[in-house]
């Protein structure tokens, strides 16, 4: 992986699965990783819009529009390797803090950028 992406194939990326549907002026962002995803993710009226991490991909074959925002990821019980490179991702794009549910419990590990920035 690079350390950033390009600002020219940044914007050549496509959004992940439902980024249209995210309020841009929304702090937060969550985005679903797995199999479950696509129905657990899905727009509905009473539900926050999410974004979806599909499974078998790369987090960089994504635009991820988290800038500034915090961000839930909820792992799902999936490996963790593919959501801890999801992680890295956003926090490349941006992501002020990233929160991640690693196995659907609800325990959130937190990512904060900030702090290794001031160590």
């Amino acid at each position: 992986m690079s350390n950033c992406a390009s600002p020219s194939r940044q914007r050549t990326l496509p959004l992940p699965p439902y980024a249209n549907q995210i309020d841009r002026a929304d702090e937060l962002v969550m985005i679903y990783c797995g199999k479950r995803a696509w129905q657990l993710a899905r727009p509905d009226q009473d539900r926050v819009a999410s974004l979806i991490f599909p499974a078998g991909r790369d987090p960089q074959d994504y635009r991820w529009p988290v800038s500034g925002k915090r961000v839930i990821v909820f792992g799902l019980g999936e490996p963790r390797m593919p959501t801890d490179l999801l992680i890295i991702e956003l926090i490349r794009n941006g992501a002020a803090v990233v929160f991640v549910d690693y196995l659907g419990d609800g325990e959130l590990t937190l990512y904060d950028p900030a702090e290794r920035s001031a160590a």
